[in-house]
């Protein structure tokens, strides 16, 4: 430790900052019957003093090149001042209407000074620079086509980044306690944000529901279309043992807010008691997010299943799924007074693997039949990373994957209406292994990272199946299906329709 010594006739001094290599210290040094001045110390010059003038420092520059802090001014309190080894101490000034100017903050170059003009009934965030003089933070902004909310008034600037086109600082808000705002003018983006919780849980929607829309999407093939194991579908067996089917779905999720349709069609074939089917599908999907934005899917899938009679009335089946699918994102976020929107372009793919159990006609009651069945499913979601373009603060995302997984139980009864008509109604319970998505992981774009947690999700709900199956021939039938269930993982509510046939 190396003391700094005294500046002569005085006794007392201090440090208050040091510059980013150490080369450099700032404080402040007095004596027991004077007020406190402030000092600039390096190595090769020791303590020089600033002045008589200069009695605080509130910030300087990375190097120490640049002090800013107050000084008196003609008919103010005090006025900011900026001092440079060859410019000396330079008076920033009070805007008009205002009583003093405080500086609080300064870029790392020292090209900017930021902090807060002060009046009897009013307090103004101000930045300064050498192109620009002192202006206030809502004018400099304003310059940029970025307004400030009506509500809102920024009262101090705070910090600077590097250059002084990032700043930070503190808001007042009518009938609301003041806040924190983040502003910016540059050529990533220029913007303002005044509730930042705000923008960061639209970073979490965004994310979040991109991954979830895809994940519906598979949900809709595998409980939709699907919701029938392959020898539970009405068609008989072929002499040939060939069959097909064309089916069309449509479906809408409340717990993602997501719309969703697809078309397939597919073939297979009977190798003794087992069926093996394979089906290829188109499907598309939207999502309405906060403020406007929104979510697109659109892709294809391929899905395999083997259903087989395992023992008696024990039917099991296994079915595997995988789609690919296009995504595009339009976030859309409060800038200042206005809403604005960032966009992006990614893709995703969707696997998912389903196991099932059926106890055919376990039950009789009258002339209805009770099938009781227990499923597991795991499915996993991949979203590429992506980076957004336009609007004033695009965020760069991290790839990411969601795993869950679910466990329900059933149970069917069928009912003949006719000889060529028949009912089957069933209801089931579900668990989601998997409360919450994954952690959202990226950054706003030359702003800041971010890593904040994924949305939590209910984990149990109930669901409740309709199909009607009409025979139009002995060898092909035709099914309307609509489905409702409670808040979860599966559609709100959906209908389908299906054609099967044998040959």
């Amino acid at each position: 430790m190396v003391g700094l010594g005294f500046l002569s006739g005085y006794d007392y001094s201090d440090a208050q900052w040091v510059s980013s290599d150490g080369s450099v210290v700032i404080g402040r040094y007095s004596n027991s019957l004077d007020k406190s001045y402030v000092y600039r110390w390096t190595q090769a010059t020791g303590m020089v003093s600033l002045g008589s003038s200069i009695t605080n420092v509130a910030a300087a520059s990375a190097d120490g090149s640049v002090i800013v802090g107050t000084m008196p001014a003609n008919g103010a309190n005090s006025q900011a001042f900026r001092w440079t080894q060859s410019g000396g101490v330079v008076a920033l000034g009070v805007p008009a209407g205002f009583l003093s100017s405080r500086p609080v903050g300064i870029s790392a170059d020292g090209t900017v000074v930021v902090g807060q003009s002060v009046s009897l009934s009013a307090e103004q965030a101000f930045r300064w620079s050498a192109v620009t003089g002192m202006q206030s933070v809502a004018a400099w902004l304003a310059n940029a086509s970025v307004s400030v909310p009506s509500n809102v008034t920024l009262t101090s600037a705070n910090a600077a980044n590097r250059d002084g086109t990032v700043l930070v600082g503190d808001s007042a808000v009518v009938n609301s306690n003041g806040e924190g705002w983040l502003a910016r003018v540059g050529p990533v983006g220029s913007g303002l944000l005044t509730d930042i919780g705000a923008f960061n849980a639209g970073l979490v929607e965004a994310n979040s529901q991109a991954i979830r829309g895809v994940t519906d999407l598979s949900n809709l093939a595998v409980f939709g279309v699907h919701h029938r194991s392959l020898l539970d579908s009405g068609q008989v067996r072929a002499q040939n043992g060939a069959c097909a089917w064309a089916a069309v779905d449509a479906a809408h999720y409340d717990e993602s807010n997501t719309r969703a349709e697809l078309a397939e069609v597919g073939a297979c074939k009977d190798f003794g008691s087992t069926r093996i089917g394979l089906g290829f599908g188109k499907a598309q999907a939207r999502q309405d997010w906060s403020l406007g934005g929104k979510g697109q899917y659109d892709g294809h899938y391929l899905v395999a299943e083997v259903a087989s009679q395992l023992s008696g009335a024990i039917e099991g089946s296994l079915l595997g799924y995988r789609g690919d699918f296009n995504v595009d994102t339009r976030r859309n976020y409060m800038n200042g007074a206005n809403v604005d929107s960032s966009r992006a372009h990614t893709d995703a793919t969707a696997t998912a693997v389903r196991a099932r159990l059926d106890w055919n006609n376990a039950a009789q009651w009258g002339q209805v039949s009770f099938s009781p069945y227990a499923v597991y499913n795991w499915t996993k979601t991949k979203l590429d990373a992506y980076t957004e373009t336009g609007g004033g603060f695009p965020a760069l995302f991290n790839g990411s994957s969601w795993i869950t997984s679910e466990a329900r139980v059933g149970a069917a009864g069928k009912l003949a209406l006719s000889s060529s008509t028949g009912l089957r109604v069933a209801l089931e319970a579900v668990h989601r292994f998997k409360g919450e998505t994954n952690e959202i992981k990226g950054q706003v774009i030359d702003l800041f990272g971010f890593s904040v947690p994924g949305q939590k999700l209910k984990r149990n709900w109930a669901r409740a199946l309709v199909d009607i199956d009409y025979r139009v021939t002995y060898a092909s039938v035709i099914t309307l299906g609509a489905n409702g269930a409670s808040s979860g993982g599966d559609a709100s509510w959906g209908v389908s329709a299906q054609y099967r046939m044998s040959f």
